[in-house]
């Protein structure tokens, strides 16, 4: 019956993906209610950051690159003549 309860526990952290804990239960034997858990957001920017900042450069530096690319075989050549 032990092993059951374990493997409950582990499916759910498995495939839910997260490392918070599961709470099934909102009150105590004597009725009083439980507290709230405490969420642990202590990463959540640096792994934005993280993602975040890698991709957007790496879009930057493929825009540009596909610029040069239109310039240099002529498909696509900016006009300076608009001030006439």
């Amino acid at each position: 019956m032990a092993s059951l309860g374990l493997l409950r526990k582990c499916s759910s952290l498995l495939l839910n993906g997260s490392n918070l804990a599961l709470r099934r239960t909102t009150t105590t034997q004597s009725g009083a209610l439980v507290s709230k858990p405490i969420r642990h957001y202590n990463l959540v920017l640096f792994r934005l950051g993280f993602v975040a900042i890698p991709f957007v450069y790496l879009g930057y530096w493929a825009g540009g690159q596909f610029a040069e690319f239109l310039e240099e075989y002529e498909f696509y050549i900016p006009d300076d003549d608009d001030d006439d």
